[in-house]
């Protein structure tokens, strides 16, 4: 029962932008009614993911804390300890973890060799309706900067690598790409944390997270292109 009052409330402010507050009370509520702790999880889950969001970290780690220790639903854990990983080592300003992995024409790619560039790890799937608003913007990334102020590497769900470089050369896309067909248990995804894509991490040319995006829709590409920009009018030698 509860699960279906939650899936409510959320379908609700998600349709309703202005409901959002609204429904993040009705559930901080409700998580202190409900009796079923696999219930308790999935709303606390959400609650702490919205917290995450609104920079309210020391409270949202309390409730990822919570939710592994009600050890009640193994997905909502997962998701907990990978956003307590997300709290402690992927904040604006810690340095980017490293990879270092072969894309899908066999050559090594490891993010060390870009250091002094701004790059964008673009996380993106075949499937993903929302991730084409993303395509114009990178594809205009791609040709405005040379490839040693800006690198774009594309980091992609499919476990199918045939849809995937079909899909590749239809949309034209010049950069690396990196999927290891494991979805979303890829490597990449699991070091950044990936849970829902779009997603653009952008770093900065100390390797430093700079910026965290995530989402799509009509005009989510101009906020990938203004963090680019910024980025590289600050490595811009001083006149």
């Amino acid at each position: 029962m509860w699960d279906k009052v939650e899936n409510g409330l959320m379908r609700s402010f998600r349709e309703h932008d202005d409901r959002e507050e609204e429904a993040i009370s009705l559930l901080e509520e409700f998580v202190h009614k409900v009796i079923p702790l696999k219930s308790k999880s999935a709303l606390l889950c959400t609650l702490a993911d919205f917290w995450e969001k609104q920079g309210e970290k020391k409270k949202a780690r309390q409730g990822f804390e919570q939710i592994i220790q009600w050890d009640a639903s193994e997905w909502h854990i997962e998701h907990a300890q990978g956003h307590l990983y997300e709290l402690d080592n992927l904040n604006i300003g810690q340095p980017a973890p490293l990879f270092d992995l072969p894309d899908v024409d066999g050559n090594r790619i490891r993010l060390a060799d870009f250091h002094g560039q701004v790059v964008v790890l673009h996380f993106w799937g075949t499937d993903c309706g929302w991730c084409q608003f993303i395509y114009p913007p990178l594809r205009k990334i791609a040709q405005e900067y040379p490839e040693d102020q800006v690198t774009l590497i594309g980091l992609s769900t499919d476990t199918d690598l045939g849809i995937l470089r079909a899909k590749i050369k239809e949309e034209e896309f010049i950069w690396p790409q990196i999927c290891e067909g494991k979805g979303w248990k890829d490597t990449v995804f699991k070091l950044y944390n990936v849970d829902g894509i779009p997603a653009e991490f952008i770093l900065d040319p100390d390797g430093r997270i700079a910026f965290k995006l995530s989402g799509g829709g009509e005009g989510s590409g101009d906020e990938l292109a203004e963090a680019v920009r910024s980025l590289v009018e600050l490595k811009k030698p001083a006149p």
